[in-house]
């Protein structure tokens, strides 16, 4: 796992840009296969666990296994991550904080002051 501060530039809807700093997490193919993994073997060990359950197992054995495989596929999609982006909004000029989300640019979020939404491109 590699994490660096990186520049962004920040958009909104009407055109203004402004410059920020945030971190830029990588994840390496394995770490993110053993995640994947991880989610797997525990949504479908839940599930065999609670299958002894009486009413519990009507909804845990589908329910489980379900959320896992898709936890997994968020697991192996996620090759990057921003988080910790700090700046001022291109449109309000307040302090910004963002707490990003998956690096598929551009990432999409909204200003903590004026609500407008915000987005995230690598500089």
């Amino acid at each position: 796992m590699v994490t660096e501060n990186v520049p962004f530039v920040l958009h909104t809807e009407t055109g203004a840009k402004g410059k920020a700093q945030g971190r830029l997490t990588e994840y390496p193919q394995g770490l993110r296969i053993f995640a994947a993994l991880l989610w797997l073997g525990l949504g479908f060990g839940g599930a065999l666990a609670l299958i002894v359950v009486p009413v519990v197992h009507l909804i845990s054995t589908w329910l489980l296994p379900l959320v896992a495989i898709l936890a997994a596929v968020n697991a192996i999609r996620t090759h990057a991550r921003v988080s910790h982006v700090t700046g001022n909004c291109p449109a309000c000029k307040g302090k910004l904080l963002l707490g990003g989300g998956r690096a598929v640019f551009p990432v999409r979020d909204s200003c903590e002051h004026c609500g407008r939404p915000l987005l995230i491109h690598q500089q």
